[in-house]
């Protein structure tokens, strides 16, 4: 009699030890060992954030959306200046990104007209003239995309 009592006990805790381990399995998501898609738009602009830091300067343009148009979040924060933080809705033309920048700066909300160079996992802001507003480029084909200061492709922290 106490064979069969060892016996269920142990036979208990092999079924025990099943349950445990079939639960760890299923309790984890499949998101959890995924990692993240990017999603990507004709030109080849991915999702994600890009990003220049330097010294005390930092502009970041995290895209959040390429399917519909271009939507994100861009900030600009230069060293003894505001910092503006805003959105990005626009769309690309080639291998251009032009947009609307809807930002907050010292209690105000404005805004402009941004456009960049697409080149690979980098964004290359351009700079022209801008109409008496300051809100559009008078003249896009003279616009000149500045190297200076390239967002490449990354983390965002």
């Amino acid at each position: 009699m106490k064979k069969y009592i060892v016996l269920f006990i142990i036979a208990l805790g092999f079924i025990a030890c099943k349950n445990s381990a079939d639960n760890k399995t299923t309790t984890e998501s499949p998101e959890a060992t995924q990692p993240p898609v990017s999603t990507t738009s004709a030109s080849g602009l991915l999702t994600g954030c890009y990003e220049y830091i330097s010294d005390k300067n930092t502009i970041r343009f995290e895209i959040t959306g390429v399917d519909n148009g271009v939507v994100g979040t861009l900030i600009y924060d230069f060293f003894e200046k505001d910092k503006n933080t805003g959105t990005f809705s626009g769309s690309v033309n080639g291998d251009h990104l032009f947009g609307t920048y809807t930002f907050r700066s010292e209690g105000m909300e404005s805004s402009r007209e941004v456009a960049f160079l697409i080149n690979k996992n980098q964004l290359i802001e351009g700079y022209g003239e801008l109409n008496a507003d300051g809100t559009a480029f008078v003249d896009k084909s003279k616009i000149a995309y500045n190297s200076n200061m390239p967002l490449t492709r990354g983390d965002c922290d």
